[in-house]
């Protein structure tokens, strides 16, 4: 299917990859952003996310971002609604906004693409992580940067992502 572009949108076509595109340590894992808003003209941002095993993220919401993960190694299981799902090499997950979600790593370890529309969540990994050359996992004892609180709600509520405060099933 042939679409025309957006009246006025300011998006040109690129190539990205992970071994030149700017990399974080966020979240105790990789996370490298190979499409970003200003690229897209906001429409989606993409990243690649290298994960330990253990819980990866907690109970949340995107108030207008749909988001997908898509396993391209190891496998991870999410909390999607109501409901918990696992999900293996090859699968696809989709989150629609508004929709709480979690989720864990079961391998020892995961690579995933995340894909966000339209883009933001990118924004967050750059500002609450650490900006890397290294294309591995953070080393034993690494922490994540101190970030103000009321620098982090100011990200969030720009980004419309929202913690939800419920039981999370994958931490104790």
């Amino acid at each position: 299917m042939v679409t025309k572009p957006t009246p006025g949108a300011k998006v040109f076509p690129f190539r990205s990859d992970v071994a030149t595109s700017p990399s974080y340590w966020h979240a105790n894992g990789l996370f490298t952003v190979l499409a970003d808003g200003p690229s897209t003209d906001n429409s989606y941002c993409l990243l690649e996310q290298l994960l330990p095993k253990g819980p990866a993220a907690p109970p949340h919401l995107h108030e207008w971002a749909d988001e997908v993960f898509y396993i391209l190694d190891g496998e991870a299981e999410f909390l999607l609604g109501d409901r918990i799902d696992t999900a293996g090499k090859n699968a696809l997950v989709f989150i629609p906004k508004g929709t709480v979600h979690a989720f864990r790593i079961n391998s020892e370890s995961a690579r995933l693409l995340n894909l966000y529309t339209p883009a933001g969540f990118e924004r967050s990994v750059a500002m609450l992580g650490e900006l890397t050359q290294s294309r591995n996992l953070p080393p034993p004892g690494w922490t994540q940067p101190e970030v103000p609180d009321d620098q982090r709600a100011r990200l969030f509520a720009d980004i419309g992502m929202r913690p939800i405060a419920i039981p999370d099933p994958f931490r104790s």
